[in-house]
């Protein structure tokens, strides 16, 4: 059963059916709720309630660990109060870990004298963090904006074993942002009898003002928003009306990707031992560094993406282990300019690369010899140019097309216009590898082809199948 701890809060009509679906022991939920029709506060007093009512471990899980802090733990509404600070001081076990996000919640057995002791712990975590989520044991998740989680398969491969063993419940909700991970979620969901899923646009969205029913957000607010002309139509298709289909902003390549979808360019892609292969490479410091998978068709000229993976802050030497350890014979891996610069130790990547097992490949100046940097909006072109005769792998390589799907430009709201240059996100990385190859090939196709022999070998080995 759910309590209402916030005292404060009081659910609309359309967030009660969520509420029921937690009472008739629904444990996976999916709401896809337009912009600011309460998602994130329905969700806090789900979780809130379950705490309160049942002692245990419980997550709010944000795409980055720093969102959570910025978004949820530090942000003051209108009347000048953080959320948790709407939580009855009666029913906190003691001060809640600033340091660490923690709320420490007295649990209804604890209120009523049966158990003193019993409490539960609330803790804000983030999903760009996996290894700090190991060896946990939650009872329950929300996982706010997963539209925006770089690495949904923090979910399935280390969230959901854990809810499943000790009979725990996950809830997630998002909106719209193109056919991401939220997507593709949904759209599992809805086949799924054990989860509940809730889709709502404005048009299904009301409140009570003064004793009278009145849309959360009325057809007027919208138009007001076109007339503003500062927020671009896919924006608005996304936000507001749960548009899946809507192109994702400024994007480069949606509309392209879209095509390859609808000529069947995007399905199972086995590793073909008679195909040369390829590596992309993109470099990440803090963040991801991103390898693409590529084997070239001499014959027909088709590329064919079979495989991606990032890694988020690893040593270089153990990503170069766990690509060699994939089953592909990679005839040259390329790298992007930046593959000669020289750490505090002064070895450059193509260094350390080669002394653990990858021999790098890039674009060299005829006369210095040096990495040569393409201009970045030319490397965007050749990409553009290349997509049209690609393949993907829908499996393996998913991850690289949603990083492809999302690479978009800088939306400038005072000005209304697009800049020029991308935005520098988690979906960069998959990008920029891709486009280091395509920078290469461009020069190279000739020259690669014409020492590409065609091999002998005629098994097509499934990657899936492989040890």
């Amino acid at each position: 059963m759910i309590v209402l701890v916030d005292p404060e809060y009081r659910p609309r009509r359309y967030q009660l059916p969520v509420f029921k679906a937690i009472e008739n022991g629904v444990k996976r939920i999916l709401l896809v709720w337009h912009r600011r029709a309460g998602k994130d506060k329905t969700c806090w007093e789900i979780l809130l309630s379950s705490a309160f009512e049942t002692a245990g471990n419980y997550w709010y899980a944000f795409p980055e660990y720093s969102q959570g802090r910025k978004a949820f733990w530090q942000s003051i509404d209108s009347q000048g109060k953080r959320i948790i600070d709407y939580i009855p001081a009666q029913l906190l076990y003691k001060n809640s870990s600033d340091q660490e996000m923690i709320i420490y919640l007295k649990t209804r057995d604890n209120i009523e004298g049966k158990d003193p002791k019993s409490h539960s712990t609330i803790q804000v975590v983030g999903a760009d963090k996996p290894d700090s989520l190991r060896g946990s044991n939650p009872k329950g998740v929300i996982a706010s904006e997963f539209s925006e989680w770089k690495k949904p398969s923090v979910y399935e491969t280390i969230i959901e074993p854990v809810l499943v063993e000790n009979g725990g419940w996950f809830l997630a909700n998002g909106t719209p942002k193109g056919r991401n991970a939220l997507y593709y979620l949904y759209e599992a969901a809805k086949q799924n009898k054990h989860w509940y899923t809730s889709l709502l646009t404005i048009e299904d969205t009301s409140k009570i003002v003064n004793g009278k029913v009145v849309p959360v957000i009325s057809q007027e607010d919208i138009q007001n928003i076109r007339d503003r002309k500062q927020t671009p139509e896919e924006i608005i298709l996304q936000e507001y009306y749960c548009d899946f289909n809507a192109p994702v902003s400024g994007t480069y390549y949606a509309q392209q990707l879209d095509q390859l979808h609808e000529r069947g360019n995007v399905k199972h892609l086995p590793y073909n031992p008679k195909l040369k292969t390829y590596t992309g490479w993109d470099f990440g410091y803090n963040d991801a560094t991103s390898v693409w998978w590529l084997q070239v068709d001499t014959e027909t000229g088709i590329v064919h993406a079979i495989d991606y993976q990032e890694w988020i802050s690893t040593p270089l030497p153990t990503i170069c282990h766990e690509v060699n350890r994939k089953p592909y014979n990679v005839h040259k891996h390329i790298a992007p300019h930046d593959v000669l610069q020289c750490n505090e130790s002064g070895l450059t990547k193509f260094d350390i690369a080669k002394q653990n097992g990858v021999t790098f490949h890039y674009l060299s100046d005829t006369v210095s010899k040096k990495a040569r940097k393409p201009p970045l909006l030319d490397g965007i072109e050749q990409v553009r140019l290349l997509l049209p005769r690609m393949l993907f792998c829908s499996e393996n390589a998913s991850e690289g097309l949603e990083c492809l799907r999302n690479y978009k430009r800088k939306y400038d709201a005072d000005a209304g216009v697009y800049q020029k240059m991308p935005v520098h996100d988690k979906y960069s990385h998959g990008a920029d590898a891709l486009r280091a190859f395509a920078v290469w090939w461009a020069e190279n196709e000739k020259h690669e082809k014409l020492s590409l022999k065609p091999s002998t070998v005629n098994v097509i080995v499934d990657y899936k199948y492989l040890d």
